[in-house]
């Protein structure tokens, strides 16, 4: 119960906020390499590890920090379906890859995928999201 209240909380401030600084913490993820017999991106290495994702405000950059650094991706284009309450994102790396970011909130996760080979995703589980304003 209190996870849906959570999430629908989220909704509604995502919604709503257009310029506010928007935050997601995880501890685990998932690294999964697509699988040519399955067809499917199942063949997945867990890590447990403390990310923060910082969506800006102005929404043209998102930076993944942890005990590693801080990655820095740069928003060029973004989309959103509001039925399933995803927010996509394209967006290019500080080394010139660009990636598709995920944010599933229905589902609590990030995924993030390498544009030109699509080759693995990462799997970010959602443990919390806030907004600042």
């Amino acid at each position: 119960m209190i996870k849906k209240l959570t999430t629908c909380l989220v909704m509604c401030a995502l919604s709503f906020t257009l310029f506010a600084q928007t935050y997601f913490s995880s501890f685990e993820y998932n690294y999964c390499v697509y699988n040519s017999y399955t067809e499917k991106y199942d063949d997945c290495i867990n890590y447990e590890k403390q990310n923060l994702f910082t969506i800006s405000d102005d929404e043209y950059s998102i930076s993944i920090s942890n005990s590693d650094g801080k990655a820095l991706y740069f928003v060029l284009d973004r989309a959103v379906d509001m039925d399933k309450k995803q927010w996509w994102y394209e967006a290019m790396f500080s080394n010139g890859t660009k990636y598709i970011l995920v944010f599933d909130i229905l589902n609590n996760e990030i995924r993030i995928t390498d544009v030109e080979t699509a080759s693995g995703v990462l799997y970010y589980f959602v443990f919390n999201t806030w907004v600042e304003e």
